[in-house]
């Protein structure tokens, strides 16, 4: 299985909070990988909601992503972070980029 690395960028000025978390959350568990967030020296199971919320990321932070899975796992990231205002995304591998407009 393909291995896929990025950056997400947190756009959401009250950073990454219950909502945004939670609208990550589902759609990387519906996305088929292993999904791993890092922020810092914190490490979160990026299907698990506390575990991503206690990463702390703030406005304008940084959280690498790391995919493994089928393409179409880093494919729908890819749209998700399009379509959503509150996160931007750059994909190391194929450099793909999706980013929304902030809030």
């Amino acid at each position: 299985m393909p291995i896929i690395k990025g950056t997400i960028t947190v756009c959401d000025k009250n950073g990454l909070h219950a909502r945004p978390a939670g609208q990550l959350v589902n759609m990387l568990r519906s996305c088929g990988a292993a999904v791993t967030l890092t922020f810092g020296d914190k490490t979160a199971d990026g299907t698990k909601l506390f575990s991503v919320m206690a990463l702390g990321a703030g406005y304008g932070d940084a959280v690498a992503v790391t995919l493994e899975g089928e393409l179409t796992a880093a494919e729908k990231l890819s749209a998700f972070c399009r379509e959503n205002p509150a996160f931007s995304l750059r994909l190391e591998q194929n450099g793909d980029e999706g980013r929304g407009s902030g809030t």
